[in-house]
């Protein structure tokens, strides 16, 4: 999947090159979803934008604020599709990626913890 590798942050692209991999996704998933893609082909596609959550992104203060938003709009867009029909462990996935992503800061010489869902 060609928007997955541009997308990923570990490829080293810029941030134009993955915004514009992120669009290849989105118009897979808003527009194709349900006419060009078999079973087979959505789950791997469903498998790589999860990669590129969990994987993909980078810290959640270094990664642009226009990449998140987009990868949260596409997590959506697909969510609406897949879910809960076709997507019974999503809770389990979210569940997952929100304890993955707990962040501890040091504020005033206190620590405290920081609750972000890195999407």
């Amino acid at each position: 999947m060609y928007g997955h590798y541009l997308a990923h942050a570990s490829n080293g692209h810029n941030e134009m090159i993955r915004y514009f991999g992120l669009g290849l996704l989105e118009n897979v998933i808003r527009f194709k979803w349900h006419t060009s893609y078999s079973a087979e082909d959505k789950s791997r596609i469903v498998d790589a934008l999860v990669d590129l959550v969990q994987h993909g992104l980078l810290p959640y203060r270094s990664e642009k604020k226009y990449i998140r938003e987009k990868t949260a709009r596409i997590f959506a867009e697909l969510m609406e599709r897949e879910w809960p029909q076709r997507w019974p462990g999503l809770e389990t996935l979210l569940e997952s990626l929100f304890t993955s992503s707990v962040r501890f800061t040091g504020v005033s010489g206190k620590f405290h913890v920081s609750f972000t869902l890195v999407v």
